[in-house]
């Protein structure tokens, strides 16, 4: 209504001019078609009054379309089309395991987009009945059995020889036959329950030198406290290395016999074991193996592994590189450095520890504790990038978690946290240790570091102010 304007009818009665009262919001359909509109709810009087019930519609999106017959035509082309589509997807599948290898397909159902249980290239196992009607984020899906289905050749995560590799939708190594598919009694050797505290034990014997350089004179003793050294001051901070766990496999590593297969761990490895030394005889005491030549020595020692190791990667191949990247950068070469933790970040970009596994330890595929070693390797090596990128001023490499698919930090508050911390030399009463609790809040601030260096990464000419202030708003 227009203020101040008015007019007087024949009967002397005055009455306000302009156009009179209009709707405050219009429906979808009368704003199409510009027409009046009353406004009201939940359907308008002229949608009403034409038939247009169905498609009388509010907000600021366009009116929906009509529910004619023409358009239940239209949807029913599509489904159509998309089935055809399907088994045309279905026939090159086939043909790329006929010509290039992968697990047979069995006899296929005459339903459009269902496909055998032997042609997912992933998940292979049933589940049990308790989760056979509920989805990876804890929702009913009687249907989504269907769906797994037919999204199964967009899954990332393959097994291969008991560990999990990453391969993209555009990967034809997804199709290739998988190199192994254990049971869940089947589980590793070298899985990691909750640990007691260890130490490595000098009352029993196991060939602690079996994989080092013989040239360096180093003794099991002076062995033994670098270790402890390292692992106390240096590798627990950030947990570069869960000092518990890699003791642990390394005495089951070697005290098995030469000629036993190797241990499959997550936590220890011959190019580890090397890699470690290298960084630890910077605190020895002797000058000899103290001097650069015989450090470098167990540094070419752990990099003799690693066109061998990234063949199959794993976990100690991640940490490994990790170290050498310490390694080099100690010594001043920070170009080193950068190139062999850039290594770290692509073997974990090839193993997907960005990737919640949840869905293969349900499915039996690998275990709990294959999980916790993943969760745990990925958040250490998202933070050691972190770091990387803050010391050189260069953008990170390894993906940070999803906000939909968080990924849970293992071992928070359970005896890792508990085991008492002691240095003698320090004169101080042993004191929980709490390197789990503290790598929880390290890694907070490495998520809130990582959404600043991508801010200022992105500031450049081209850069909108207003766009700028928004974000720094937010990470406020």
């Amino acid at each position: 209504m227009k203020d101040g304007k008015q007019r007087a009818r024949p009967d002397g009665s005055i009455v306000p001019s302009g156009r009179g009262t209009y709707a405050k919001q219009a429906c979808s359909h009368c704003r199409k078609r510009k027409s009046k509109c009353d406004g009201r709810t939940p359907v308008c009087g002229p949608c009403e009054k034409a038939g247009r019930a169905s498609e009388c519609t509010w907000g600021k999106e366009t009116a929906k379309k009509a529910r004619t017959q023409q358009h239940f035509e239209s949807l029913e082309n599509y489904i159509r089309a998309l089935e055809a589509k399907v088994k045309d997807l279905q026939a090159d599948l086939e043909y790329c395991r006929r010509n290039h290898g992968g697990p047979a397909s069995s006899s296929s159902t005459d339903a459009p987009g269902a496909s055998s249980e032997s042609s997912r290239p992933e998940i292979t196992t049933t589940r049990s009945n308790s989760d056979e009607n509920v989805n990876d984020d804890g929702g009913s899906s009687n249907n989504e059995s269907d769906i797994d289905h037919l999204i199964s050749p967009t899954r990332h995560l393959v097994l291969q020889d008991n560990d999990l590799e990453y391969h993209g939708p555009t990967s034809v190594f997804r199709l290739a036959p998988q190199r192994g598919s254990p049971s869940v009694s089947d589980a590793k050797a070298s899985a990691s329950p909750e640990p007691a505290p260890a130490t490595v034990s000098g009352a029993t014997y196991f060939d602690w030198s079996r994989h080092l350089p013989p040239e360096v004179p180093l003794t099991r003793a002076e062995h033994d406290r670098l270790l402890e050294i390292l692992l106390k001051f240096f590798a627990a901070w950030g947990l570069r290395i869960v000092p518990e766990l890699f003791l642990r496999d390394m005495h089951r590593a070697l005290t098995a016999p030469h000629n036993s297969p190797p241990l499959k761990s997550a936590h220890y490895s011959p190019m580890l074991h090397n890699a470690v030394l290298a960084l630890a005889t910077a605190y020895t005491d002797d000058p000899l193996i103290k001097d650069m030549r015989y450090r470098r020595l167990f540094a070419r020692k752990a990099k003799s592994y690693i066109e061998a190791e990234c063949q199959r990667p794993t976990i100690p191949l991640i940490t490994a590189l990790g170290v050498l990247a310490a390694f080099h950068s100690a010594a001043g070469e920070q170009s080193l450095g950068y190139l062999y933790f850039g290594m770290a970040g692509r073997m974990s970009q090839a193993l997907g520890l960005n990737i919640d596994c949840s869905p293969w330890v349900k499915s039996g595929l690998i275990t709990h504790e294959d999980m916790l070693d993943r969760n745990w390797a990925y958040w250490a090596t998202f933070s050691q990038d972190v770091l990387w990128s803050l010391y050189v001023g260069r953008e990170c490499c390894v993906l940070p978690p999803r906000k939909d698919r968080q990924i849970p930090l293992p071992w928070v508050g359970s005896e890792i946290d508990q085991a008492p911390w002691y240095w003698a030399p320090c004169k101080m009463p042993p004191q929980p240790s709490h390197v789990v609790r503290t790598f929880e809040k390290t890694c907070e601030l490495m998520l809130i570091a990582r959404r600043i260096m991508d801010f200022v990464n992105s500031l450049g000419p081209g850069s909108r102010r207003e766009g700028a202030l928004q974000i720094v708003s937010e990470m406020e």
